[in-house]
């Protein structure tokens, strides 16, 4: 039997690739599908927490269209340079031949990573290139955007609905791509909903941990054990939360040496996002802070130890903080 892992990461390839296989609300998909049907549509700002779909959405509407478009990763590409050679030659030149879509699409990602000078720029393309070519911008952290661009482009918030029909529908993707995968599981039923609702809105939580445990289990997961782990994960989350809030750096480092290594990071990282209010009643440092959970989420993917990734983004947060 093949196994499920020779086809790599799970969240990739688990993609939405047609409208309907998008978990959103029907007045977005209406959206979604008006735009495909060659409907004029704005510049869009998604914004949302980690694995609720932006870039998924932008990928895979470039794909139905048969767009002409240019691609930008935030993280790694930020400054006004960018913008005045990449972008804007790109705006300037004819579409490709091949696309079949009479508008050329710029998707950027994570452009709240871009710097002002960068975005104030940017803005000015935004509003030089309208008429052939649309922008397609995902953050995290909307605020982190200058009001010059938010006010002037249509606005979505992906994972905002909370109501039992998508909660449902959420549920049952999950159950199904471990079907599909042939992953065996056991345990009660309310232990099964509460770890794979643990992540809600966020697919990229649970699938990853769905294909973390089914590794560790030769494709079968216990969620009567697993369960345990997660209320872990939230625990630690809460104590550090307390530690920040108390600017209690030695606490914070003892606690971190001893339990920061079982810690599932994706999980650790949205419940700083969703919390993140709860650390400071200062505008500018809720900002910083933001920036800065985006900063050391990305930097996760790349570390080996986790104790010291943990310690980069608590200490930060704290030095904000004073």
């Amino acid at each position: 039997m093949k196994r499920f892992l020779d086809d790599g990461i799970l969240f990739l390839k688990y993609r939405p690739k047609e409208i309907d296989d998008f978990v959103c609300n029907e007045g977005f998909k209406t959206f979604m599908k008006e735009i495909v049907d060659g409907k004029e549509f704005p510049h869009i700002l998604l914004s949302g927490i980690h694995g609720t779909g932006k870039t998924s959405f932008a990928k895979m509407i470039v794909d139905l269209l048969n767009a002409d478009y240019l691609f930008i990763n935030g993280s790694k590409e930020t400054g006004i340079d960018m913008v005045r050679t990449k972008i804007n030659n790109f705006c300037s030149t004819r579409a490709n031949l091949d696309s079949e879509y009479k508008y050329k699409i710029v998707i950027i990602d994570e452009m709240e990573r871009l710097s002002i000078s960068a975005q104030s720029s940017l803005k000015s393309d935004m509003e030089i290139f309208s008429t052939t070519t649309k922008f397609i911008l995902t953050t995290n952290n909307p605020l982190s955007i200058i009001p010059e661009i938010r006010d002037r482009i249509y606005k979505v918030e992906l994972g905002n609905d909370s109501s039992k029909e998508m909660k449902k529908e959420y549920f049952h993707k999950l159950i199904d791509i471990m079907k599909k995968e042939n992953i065996k599981y056991t345990g009660d039923k309310k232990n099964i909903v509460s770890v794979l609702m643990k992540g809600y809105p966020s697919f990229r939580y649970p699938i990853n941990l769905i294909q973390m445990e089914a590794i560790k289990g030769n494709n079968k997961i216990d969620f009567d054990k697993l369960v345990n782990r997660v209320d872990e994960n939230e625990d630690f989350s809460d104590t550090i939360i307390k530690f920040i809030k108390e600017k209690n750096i030695q606490e914070a480092h003892k606690f971190i040496c001893e339990y920061g290594g079982n810690i599932n990071l994706t999980q650790f990282y949205k419940t700083l996002s969703e919390r993140l209010f709860e650390l400071s009643d200062d505008s500018e440092e809720i900002l910083e802070m933001g920036k800065q959970i985006s900063d050391k989420y990305f930097q996760s993917y790349t570390t080996n130890v986790k104790e010291v990734n943990i310690m980069g983004i608590v200490f930060t947060l704290i030095m904000i903080k004073e």
